[in-house]
């Protein structure tokens, strides 16, 4: 795991690659969204529907859905790529 900063305000919890391993995804904590990164560098962002849901740890289930918590809701949310 490991902390990255995206933009001027966007820390984010880098956790998990795809099992091709040519994405990887990550959780903004303060932005309240997941995002994804490729190997070639595209980043692409996914707002939560939860408001201020404190998103973190992601992680791929054997489906290749991921799954992360929303800290601050008390949630396990499910995100289908």
């Amino acid at each position: 795991m490991a902390w990255r900063r995206f933009g001027s305000d966007r820390e984010c919890k880098i956790t998990m690659s795809d099992q091709k391993k040519t994405k990887l995804w990550f959780t903004e904590f303060n932005g309240n969204r997941i995002g994804r990164i490729t190997t070639s560098g595209v980043i692409t962002e996914y707002p939560i529907p939860t408001q201020s849901s404190g998103p973190e740890g992601i992680s791929a289930g054997p489906d290749g859905d991921l799954w992360f918590v929303e800290s601050f809701s008390n949630k396990i949310a499910k995100f289908i790529p």
